[in-house]
């Protein structure tokens, strides 16, 4: 995960958080200005340097541009705290990968045939046991 620092003379800092043993995302912050703000971005798409949903060219621009950098780690895919080759191949490999469509699991609907089939067995039951005539002089057992 990055969090980029922004200060209101206009600096901005990205900051690359790891994880510690709890799971939760530490980031190393700097001293703060009292008014500076924290913006957290969570990784939603592997490869996804610019955050638009989709892996492709766009992302290699940000690459290239924080190509080296310790400080912008936009780009930094495997999360070893430099821009390098490595965060270029992990890029590559990942190209062309969306988030349309696999955000979220689809949710199961239940199919209209078996509540259909249901439906019509429960009608039935209810005509079978009320709908048989019930003549007491053929009740066996009565004579």
């Amino acid at each position: 995960m990055v969090a980029t620092l922004l200060s209101p003379a206009g600096i901005e800092q990205s900051l690359l958080g790891t994880l510690d043993l709890a799971g939760y995302t530490v980031f190393d912050i700097p001293e703060l200005d009292p008014y500076a703000l924290l913006v957290i971005t969570p990784d939603l798409l592997p490869g996804d340097y610019n955050h638009d949903g989709i892996v492709n060219a766009a992302d290699h621009i940000v690459w290239r541009d924080t190509l080296g950098s310790i400080t912008d780690l936009r780009a930094d895919g495997n999360s070893d705290g430099i821009i390098d080759y490595v965060d270029y191949e992990y890029w590559k490999t990942r190209f062309g990968n969306t988030t349309t469509g696999n955000v979220l699991p689809a949710a199961e609907v239940p199919e209209p045939v078996g509540f259909v089939t249901m439906m019509f067995g429960v009608v039935l039951t209810v005509f079978f046991v009320r709908g048989l005539p019930c003549d007491p002089e053929s009740t066996p057992g009565k004579g």
